[in-house]
């Protein structure tokens, strides 16, 4: 299955886990992942519909199976595909480390809506507090 090795490293999976949800055996997921078989559409739809939060871009993206058949090659100077040997660039990528950096600006900004949120719920139950203790 194209993207399914990325599908399991992004998730923090090993191939026996996602055999026994998928309800196969571990050497039939081993297959799927090196290529040799491919997932049937139930199970592709179960593990698309899964109840565990898992990312399945990998699996949805034909972009994963082209990097993991070595045919896209990424770096920070950009994106090629690999044909015959020689690469043919496809357009440019942002950095990793600027990408990283701006990632981290946005989860710094999250943080602190979060606590602005809790103080607003606090001040709401404080609220609620006078009003019912009238």
């Amino acid at each position: 299955m194209d993207g399914l090795k990325s599908f399991l490293i992004f998730n923090d999976l090993s191939q026996l886990e996602v055999a026994h949800f998928l309800g196969i055996s571990k050497g039939q997921m081993s297959k799927l992942v090196s290529g040799v078989a491919r997932l049937q559409d139930e199970q592709l739809e179960k593990l698309l519909a899964n109840p565990f939060g898992w990312n399945t871009e990998f699996l949805t993206n034909p972009m994963w199976g082209d990097l993991e058949r070595g045919k896209l090659v990424a770096d920070a100077g950009g994106v090629a595909i690999q044909q015959n040997g020689k690469q043919n660039k496809i357009g440019k990528v942002q950095a990793a480390s600027d990408e990283v950096a701006a990632l981290r600006k946005e989860i710094d900004l999250l943080r602190a809506q979060v606590e602005e949120l809790k103080a607003e719920k606090a001040a709401y139950w404080e609220m609620i507090k006078q009003l019912t203790a009238k």
